[in-house]
């Protein structure tokens, strides 16, 4: 994250079927809005963060450097491949779709830790740093 937040980590996911890759990802935005918070493909899926919430989300600059932390890759299972429908789904069936607050959320990190909670065969969980990961409403 850019600074004063370089203690904490912004997580997403990118999904890749068939040679097609995507990102999706929760971001903020300031004031009012009538958009969704889920974002898909607004930047490359290998890109770090935008460099501020002012950044303009069609254009941002860049600060970081993605870091895969954990991957469902091979063959197609009934997992990643509930995992893929939950996260492709997701610009609808997330829960918090028109709401974003850094703290205590919901934010980027409670998106990515509500889709793994629903597959109960992920047992994956984010670090410590991924604030608001542990956020309900």
């Amino acid at each position: 994250m850019p600074w004063p937040l370089g203690l904490a980590v912004h997580t997403w996911f990118v999904t890749r079927y068939d040679g097609h890759i995507d990102r999706y990802e929760v971001w903020a935005t300031l004031g009012k809005f009538s958009g969704n918070t889920v974002v898909k493909n607004a930047i490359a899926p290998e890109a770090g963060f935008r460099s501020s919430f002012l950044d303009n989300p069609t254009n941002p600059k860049k600060v970081g450097v993605a870091k895969k932390v954990w991957s469902s890759e091979g063959h197609a299972t009934a997992v990643s491949e509930h995992l893929f429908r939950l996260i492709h789904q997701s610009e609808i069936t997330y829960p918090f779709t028109k709401k974003y607050r850094m703290w205590p959320g919901p934010n980027s990190n409670t998106y990515v830790d509500w889709i793994l909670r629903q597959v109960p065969e992920v047992t994956y969980r984010l670090p410590w740093n991924a604030f608001g990961k542990n956020y309900k409403e």
